[in-house]
């Protein structure tokens, strides 16, 4: 069977009658915007691109894993930008970019922003559907917090966590409500080791857990600080040893570079610099730190503007990395545009600031019994 329909020149066109399950298909693979015009359609179909089910499977297609390259620019103490740079097109998403004032970005999962004004006002914005929600205010902290924002697939929702060394706070979004973390004997232990977070936000959230960058309260020495969501407990992880302890400069992150646990060191010699990039292939198990990449750069001072320049030049401008060999500092096999956009997060001096985003139809608000089942 087909449905005829007739066109603007007088003649019949004749269109199949799909399947339900390549309609599903076919709409799973539509940006977000054509998504929302087609809820219109029927109510079959808004039902359908309305459910959980679907939600979750437009945004596990694998043909959407990157949909932007996200940017984190503060314009100094005022405002704050979100940009999104199309990987398809190019260009700068107008209708997704975000400006903010007094803001923080503290986070995102799943498509969703979370972001903080004057500490204490806190938002989760979806730019793909416009949605945005305005989170209960806790008391403002005594001290500068680090936060952690993800979903919680054992809870089935999603939870901001707010850590000083004195007192960890946690609210999930269903309930709209903080409550304190137990400080055990355990979790006091682990955090009186601890003089700082260094981290703004987890850019490291791995097997339930958030992951930030410490500093010992004794020595001069750095650990990665992890809290598991599931038990509410603290740990500590120690990063591998530095045989050039006494070279390092400018900040170390950590974060989820091909599955694994990663960190970075930057080195600067008297004639050059370098940065390391090491993985913990087996997680939690402190000896399988393992050195992925090794790389030298000229380019100590890399920002996200010197990346927005380059992207607004051309590909006939210079790389923000070069060599006199004509390969990107980051590494001699990272020699391509695309290569380059996927591995640029691996600079230290851009941690927390540039990140892969993926748009998704997941709305802020839901109901206690949906059931979001994401990954891939």
């Amino acid at each position: 069977m087909a449905t005829e329909i007739r066109s603007s020149f007088h003649e019949v066109v004749k269109i199949p009658n799909l399947n339900e399950d390549v309609v599903i298909l076919i709409l799973s693979k539509l940006p977000v915007k054509s998504l929302k015009r087609f809820k219109c359609v029927c109510k079959s179909w808004y039902s359908l691109i309305s459910s959980p089910n679907f939600i979750a499977m437009h945004f596990n297609n694998k043909n959407r894993h990157k949909d932007c390259l996200a940017f984190v620019v503060a314009d100094g103490r005022i405002s704050l930008y979100v940009y999104f740079l199309s990987y398809h097109s190019m260009q700068i998403s107008s209708s997704l970019s975000q400006k903010l004032y007094n803001g923080q970005f503290i986070g995102f999962c799943n498509g969703l922003l979370c972001v903080v004004i004057n500490e204490s006002t806190f938002y989760i914005i979806n730019p793909a559907t416009k949605e945005s929600k305005v989170l209960k205010e806790p008391n403002k902290p005594s001290e500068s917090p680090s936060y952690g924002f993800t979903f919680d697939s054992k809870a089935n929702d999603y939870k901001l966590v707010r850590v000083t060394i004195q007192k960890t706070e946690v609210l999930t979004l269903r309930s709209n409500s903080w409550r304190s973390i137990l400080m055990t004997d355990h979790n006091i232990r682990v955090m009186k080791e601890v003089r700082t977070l260094v981290d703004l936000w987890s850019t490291a959230v791995m097997k339930n857990a958030f992951h930030w960058i410490g500093l010992r309260s004794h020595v001069n020495k750095k650990v990665i600080v992890a809290f598991d969501l599931a038990n509410e407990e603290f740990r500590e992880i120690k990063i591998p040893d530095s045989p050039n302890s006494s070279d390092l400069f400018g900040p170390s992150h950590c974060y989820v570079f091909q599955d694994c646990l990663s960190i970075t060191f930057s080195y600067r010699f008297c004639s050059d610099s370098k940065i390391e990039v090491w993985a913990m292939k087996e997680y939690g198990v402190e000896g399988s730190w393992t050195k992925q990449y090794c790389f030298s750069t000229s380019t100590r001072d890399l920002s996200v503007q010197k990346i927005f320049a380059f992207i607004r030049l051309g590909t006939n401008c210079d790389w923000p990395f070069r060599t006199s060999n004509d390969q990107l500092d980051i590494s001699s096999a990272f020699s391509t545009k695309e290569s380059f956009f996927d591995n640029i997060i691996l600079h230290p001096d851009l941690g927390g600031r540039i990140f892969n985003y993926t748009e998704t139809l997941v709305p802020i608000d839901r109901r206690e019994e949906d059931q979001f089942l994401f990954g891939w």
